[in-house]
């Protein structure tokens, strides 16, 4: 079953096109979940949001805005609990599906 945007695109076998349409699905559910993360933050429920924001960031590594919260979140926690902000940091690099972002967040370990 192809998600309903998928039928906006004329794919017709064509391998860039059906790729396009698995990425484009992917952003859409990591945006979806990191919507969810952003409810639970606001309810006062910050660990159920800090896993849909990594979550949000292993599903798609086109849908950065998950990942740079957890950053946001991480730089907040360093000052005042430097192991929570570490234990985030390796969590995001552990669940990211992007190379780079794995990079950066481990250098980023390292540093504190």
């Amino acid at each position: 079953m192809q998600p309903p945007h998928a039928e906006l695109i004329q794919s017709d076998g064509d391998p860039a096109a059906d790729r396009f349409i698995r990425q484009l699905s992917d952003f859409i559910a990591a945006r979806d979940v990191y919507v969810h993360g952003l409810v639970a933050e606001a309810e006062g429920n910050t660990p159920r949001a800090v896993d849909a924001f990594v979550e949000s960031a292993r599903i798609s590594p086109d849908f950065s805005t998950g990942y740079a919260h957890c950053l946001t979140i991480a730089m907040q926690e360093s000052k005042s609990n430097p192991l929570a902000a570490r234990v985030l940091l390796q969590r995001l690099s552990r669940r990211s599906r992007h190379g780079r972002l794995r990079r950066n967040c481990s250098n980023v370990c390292q540093k504190q």
